[in-house]
């Protein structure tokens, strides 16, 4: 019978041991199986674990690694999807937090960054665009 490290797994009936594939996991020396990965989480080919992304970017389809937010998107650690920011606010890619526009200034829904009103004009209330 042969023992498999954590990160391995040894199929009923193999006398070897294989790695996990990539977004599954075995902890325990002698696993007989690798696991999912829980949601919102990712784990290499041979992982013992699965982890968390962290703030600004989710597990991709394979929860094999992490990728980045989008510029406008923003992610917490832990999250499985992107959420774009709302009117008034921005985030450069990699976020974890949708960021106020300053006094002044305004942004779209999903912006990277606040804009100056021309002159003349100032932000509405939601400082989603500027009026006069």
């Amino acid at each position: 019978c042969h023992v498999c490290q954590p990160g391995s797994a040894s199929h009923a009936g193999s006398s070897s041991c294989t790695l996990c594939k990539e977004g599954r996991y075995a902890a325990d020396v002698g696993s007989s199986e690798c696991s999912e990965c829980p949601h919102g989480t990712f784990a290499g080919a041979g992982f013992s674990r699965c982890s968390t992304c962290s703030e600004g970017s989710i597990p991709n389809v394979n929860q094999s690694s992490c990728e980045l937010c989008e510029a406008g998107e923003v992610a917490l650690p832990g999250s499985y999807s992107c959420v774009t920011c709302d009117d008034g606010t921005y985030a450069p890619s990699g976020s974890g937090t949708c960021s106020q526009c300053e006094e002044g200034r305004y942004a779209g829904k999903g912006s990277t960054n606040c804009s100056q009103c021309e002159d003349g004009r100032i932000p509405d209330a939601n400082r989603a665009g500027c009026v006069t």
